[in-house]
Formats: structure tokens, C-alpha cells, sequence
């Protein structure tokens, strides 16, 4: 295996920006983030990306903490880059993981951000212009492939402050953001919720989905929900659903838990 990316993702759409990948680059294979693990990366491999998206203004913990599992003599001599996407703004999500590849000593020689459907149900309705922003993504990410590709360099800029301290204080309260979540009756006991969960936050206990506290708030649970049994503080059951119109549950759930 010559390629490799290491994904993130809670409604597909960074799977959907990962699988993209092996348009541009050969012998290639996908890894979540999510794992406890990092596998070890041979001296055959030529590039190592990372793919994940925007949580307020940075990126998941789960990036972070995969990140620090990294092994920098494994690495060096590779091209490494990273795309980012985001569905309000990216702020610090590119510059905090670059900022924190190269401290490690890794630095990427490539980031970008894409712009995707934004879903974030706990907070807000979501647009209903599915097709017209997956349209939108896909396009805007053939030049990024081209420059993937071309193993092209740019400049990355300076981690934000401000926004290091809003994203640490989402990952310091993520964890028990399930709290949160409701079970409606609807529940059917299909197990969607736990297979696609990215982080093994969920398991389901006669029928019913049970929350470990250690959740990500990627919403991939609620958004996958076939029945719409999944609700937050009574916030979110009259809101939409979405997940990206190319990944399925099925897909998400074994990618998630793919090895190299």
C-alpha cells in the first residue's frame, strides 16, 4: 500500500471526501480516526493524508488523540497533508492540526478546507439543498485532488488563539453530550446508532441503545436513525436529517471499522 488516509467521520461526509482520494492516488487504503489505535505505517508507504471535519473551530478529539498516537520517525520523508471540511466556517480546524503535526514533528506539506453539507442537528435546522451543496463539494474538491495528486506545498498559517479555546472547551464537554439524547418508543432495536457511531460509544442492550459517555457529538446516531427515535433535549425531533446521499449506514459502519 502506497497511499494512505486516515478518516473521521459521524454523517459521511468526510468518507464520501476520503474515498474521493483514490481517484488521483493508486494502491490505497483508509483508516478511521476514531480507533484506539494507530497502525504502523511501512517505509513503502509514499503519502499519509488526514480527512476530518470543522467542530467548532478546530477539529474532533478524536483527531487530536489520534494524532498524538502518531510515531513521527514512521512518517518522515512522506507527503503529509490534510483536508479539512466545514459547513460554517473552518476557522483553526487546518491551522490547529498543522500547527500540532509540526510540534510532533510532522509537518504537513499541504492543507486545504472544503466546504459540505452543514449538519450539526444539536444546534440549528439544516438546509434542505442536499443536492445543491453536495453538487457544490464536489466540485470545489477536483482541484484539491489535482493538487493531492501533484503532491503540490502551500502555506498553512498561524494557529488562532481565540479559537484553540472554543474548540477545547467543545472537547472538554463533548463526552457527555449524550446525555442528552433521548429514545423515543420508535426504537426499533435496528443497531444502526452503534454500528455507525465512529468512537464505539454505543452498545445496545435488550433492544435499546445505551450511551457510554465517551461521545464525540458527531450526531452520526441521530442523523442515521432510520425511524427518527433519536432526540436531544427535545431540540432536534422536528429538525431534518442528514447524512451524505452517497454513504449509507452499511458503508459508514464498515469503514469505521476497517484495518490496514
Amino acid at each position: 500500500m502506497k497511499h494512505i488516509v486516515f478518516y473521521f467521520s459521524g454523517t459521511g461526509n468526510c468518507l464520501k471526501a476520503a474515498k474521493s482520494l483514490a481517484e488521483v492516488l493508486p494502491d490505497f487504503g483508509l483508516y478511521s480516526m476514531g480507533n484506539a489505535e494507530a497502525p504502523a505505517i511501512g517505509a513503502d508507504v509514499e503519502s499519509v493524508g488526514f480527512v476530518y471535519p470543522t467542530y467548532f473551530w478546530g477539529m474532533p478529539a478524536a483527531v487530536l488523540r489520534f494524532a498524538k498516537l502518531l510515531r513521527p520517525e514512521e512518517l518522515r520523508g512522506k507527503y503529509l497533508y490534510a483536508i479539512a471540511t466545514y459547513g460554517g466556517s473552518p476557522v483553526n480546524a487546518l491551522r490547529g492540526f498543522a500547527a500540532l503535526m509540526k510540534r510532533r514533528g510532522m509537518p504537513l506539506a499541504y492543507g486545504a478546507t472544503l466546504k459540505m453539507h452543514s449538519n450539526y442537528v444539536l444546534m440549528y435546522d439544516m438546509k434542505q439543498d442536499v443536492a445543491g451543496a453536495t453538487a457544490a463539494a464536489d466540485a470545489a474538491l477536483r482541484p484539491i485532488l489535482s493538487d493531492i495528486a501533484a503532491r503540490r506545498e502551500n502555506k498553512i498559517g498561524h494557529s488562532l488563539f481565540l479559537a484553540n479555546i472554543v474548540n477545547g472547551n467543545f472537547i472538554k464537554s463533548a463526552p457527555g453530550k449524550d446525555r442528552g439524547y433521548r429514545v423515543s418508543g420508535a426504537c426499533t432495536g435496528c443497531g444502526i446508532c452503534e454500528q455507525v457511531c465512529p468512537v464505539a460509544n454505543i452498545r445496545m442492550e435488550n433492544g435499546r441503545p445505551v450511551y457510554a459517555h465517551h461521545c464525540e457529538a458527531c450526531v452520526a446516531c441521530i442523523q442515521y436513525c432510520p425511524v427518527r427515535a433519536i432526540d436531544f433535549k427535545g431540540a432536534t425531533q422536528n429538525r431534518g436529517r442528514y447524512h451524505h446521499p452517497d454513504i449509507g449506514p452499511a458503508e459508514l459502519a464498515k469503514a469505521n471499522k476497517a484495518m490496514l
